[in-house]
């Protein structure tokens, strides 16, 4: 009755109201354009968000605003074209692990040309969430990391999902995957 919600799976999950931490993901990358959405929340007192990211056999760096876009469609036609930058939405509110952006109300909405926190309404109870696209320069693996306080989520990446009506069918016992797993 209440529906169903399929989402993407992050490539860094660093979740929870905790002091500064880093959590790392690796997924393999072809060269080329993809869907990003960062986003992270404080609790209370300190706050940080840190992204970086190494390629096969790269020193880890920060993520260069130049490899951040977002899709802006032209008036009068289905055209997306690519401006530098990304969407960034902030929320207000008490949690102790990340909350499900589309369903609160958003507080400022804005651009940004990075990952960073100065778009924040207040320093306390309050959530950001960037969406854009990230450009990824060469085929490779990967390393991607947030050093958040308190939590932070990188989904990178379309996440297509088959569905298939069961009818009156058993529901399959569920299996473990990973990120990149067919």
């Amino acid at each position: 009755d209440m529906g169903v919600k399929i989402s993407a799976v992050p490539v860094v999950d660093n979740d929870g109201a905790h002091v500064a931490t880093t959590v790392s993901g690796k997924i393999k990358l072809a060269a080329g354009r993809y869907p990003l959405r960062v986003e992270w929340f404080n609790q209370l007192r300190d706050f940080s968000l840190d992204v970086t990211w190494e390629g096969t056999n790269a020193a880890p760096e920060r993520i260069p605003a130049t490899a951040f876009w977002r899709g802006v469609v032209s008036a009068g036609s289905a055209t997306t074209n690519f401006e530098p930058g990304l969407q960034v939405d902030c929320f207000e509110g008490i949690w102790q692990k990340m909350p499900d952006f589309e369903l609160l109300k958003t507080v400022k909405s804005g651009l940004a040309t990075n990952l960073d926190l100065s778009f924040r309404t207040r320093d306390e109870l309050v959530g950001l969430r960037f969406k854009g696209f990230l450009d990824v320069p060469q085929d490779g693996e990967y390393t991607f990391r947030t050093r958040s306080d308190d939590g932070s989520r990188m989904f990178l990446g379309d996440s297509p999902v088959r569905i298939t009506k069961l009818k009156n069918a058993d529901v399959p016992a569920p299996a473990a995957a990973s990120i990149g797993e067919p």
